[in-house]
């Protein structure tokens, strides 16, 4: 058994969506930590959007770093986690349970 895990690049976007599933993991390819405005985020942002949503993270994938990370079991992509700097993930400046002030420089975050 051999297990890797690489970093979710447009290469391996194929990957990515193989974890999802065709209509997102639950049906979700949730852009919630990462509009701009998670407190009106509309369903759309959450997951009622996929088409949409699946477009972002592909934008994400192409335009880099990395959003996150994918990973392999014999080859086979079987996880993801989204690693990435905490200020890129403006939802969570408002969630009440993640609150943190000023640390956000060079804090990253997993989601």
């Amino acid at each position: 058994m051999t297990r890797e895990i690489h970093p979710l690049t447009p290469d391996r976007f194929a990957d990515f969506e193989a974890v999802l599933g065709r209509g997102g993991r639950g049906g979700c390819w949730c852009m919630y930590w990462i509009h701009p405005d998670a407190q009106s985020v509309t369903e759309g942002a959450k997951g009622g959007s996929k088409a949409a949503n699946k477009r972002l993270f592909r934008a994400l994938a192409e335009a880099g770093p990395p959003p996150g990370l994918i990973g392999y079991d014999a080859g086979t992509p079987v996880a993801r986690a989204r690693v990435t700097p905490r200020a890129a993930l403006p939802g969570l400046k408002n969630a009440r349970f993640f609150k943190v002030a000023g640390v956000d420089a060079g804090v990253w975050s997993i989601s």
